[in-house]
């Protein structure tokens, strides 16, 4: 398995899917690592990646369904 790159659109259009400031607190936008997705179909429906977090990695873990979830975990 491969990751998406950061700033993927397929991961961008996850983040347009949903509102303004729940795309803004999930962080997906500054994941620095690969990005880990989930699709149903052709479409991204979840995805994952690391940003650096206060001099440590943090985990990220962006659950979206059709309510578009989104947990973080550190």
């Amino acid at each position: 398995m491969r990751g998406l790159p950061p700033g993927h659109p397929d991961v961008m259009a996850l983040l347009a899917s949903v509102p303004e400031h729940e795309a803004r607190e999930c962080g997906l936008d500054e994941v620095e690592s690969a990005m880990y997705v989930v699709r149903d179909g052709p479409e991204v429906v979840a995805a994952a990646g690391y940003r650096t977090w206060m001099r440590r990695p943090g985990r990220w873990l962006e659950i979206g369904d059709w309510r578009k979830v989104s947990l973080r975990l550190t």
